[in-house]
């Protein structure tokens, strides 16, 4: 059966298509202009000791947060650092020191720099929006074209600098004061890592998100990462849109003091 499209419709539809190329081929000329994902290089492993069972020292940290935590990568990472301080008080510097940080505390990264956004909402999906204007062409261009959804493509575009402050802060940390960390978690596509561990790239490899939780050595290095198996509905296809890791993906990572499971509920 034909159907007739009034000429208004048809207007709309030529002038909506018009749009959708004006604004594609500005979002490639923005893309385009982007500079080279950023990476970090880590120094040289330390000398580890075997792997065996030796006495360790868990330091749980729960904490509070204010948004000014979040509002640029110094405050963020003065931050961690002083509960690292304050943690270190209470232990002995004779057996290996693991923090374990919180899920989620590097979500609200996803404002860095970009804080008023924050303060301003009223919503999580309001503050979501704002924060997808400020980025509409590669936010566009990623949803356009990578077919994913409008808070993916957010997450996506954020992506490098989420991750660069996430793995900067917590590597030079731990390096710092000598400490194994579990660093919480933050909603990041898998970024690649070198073969020999010496360095990251903040270029996503693939269009999936998801709530993962990075595991630092006391030299500062990356031990090992993991992803969420089951999210709750915030954080599922009608919500942040991540992607949910697979059980036959979980590992343990072998330590001087022992095997180490990340679990992230």
């Amino acid at each position: 059966m034909s159907r007739l499209i009034p000429f208004a419709s048809t207007t709309s539809l030529r002038l909506g298509g018009a749009f959708a190329i004006a604004a594609a081929a500005v979002a490639l000329v923005a893309w385009s202009l982007t500079p080279p994902p950023p990476s970090t290089q880590f120094d040289p492993p330390s000398k580890s000791l075997p792997i065996g069972k030796r006495d360790v020292q868990i330091v749980a940290v729960q904490m509070t947060w204010k948004p000014e935590d979040f509002s640029s990568e110094s405050a963020y990472r003065t931050r961690v650092d002083g509960l690292i301080q304050q943690g270190l008080k209470q232990a002995h510097r004779n057996t290996p020191i693991l923090f374990v940080f919180p899920e989620d505390i590097g979500a609200p990264l996803f404002f860095l720099n970009h804080l008023d956004d924050a303060k301003k909402a009223r919503t999580l999906t309001e503050a979501t929006a704002a924060l997808g204007k400020r980025h509409m062409a590669e936010v566009f261009l990623r949803s356009w074209f990578g077919l994913v959804s409008y808070p993916r493509a957010i997450a996506l575009t954020r992506a490098a600098k989420v991750g660069k402050t996430y793995v900067d802060t917590f590597s030079s940390l731990s390096r710092k004061h000598a400490v194994f960390i579990v660093a919480g978690s933050a909603p990041m596509p898998d970024f690649p890592i070198a073969a020999d561990g010496s360095s990251i790239t903040y270029a996503p490899e693939s269009n999936q998100v998801y709530n993962v939780s990075y595991f630092f050595g006391p030299d500062g290095r990356i031990i090992g990462r993991q992803h969420k198996v089951n999210l709750i509905p915030l954080e599922q296809e009608d919500g942040l849109d991540l992607s949910p890791g697979k059980l036959e993906d979980l590992r343990v990572f072998d330590t001087e003091f022992g095997s180490i499971g990340i679990a992230i509920c």
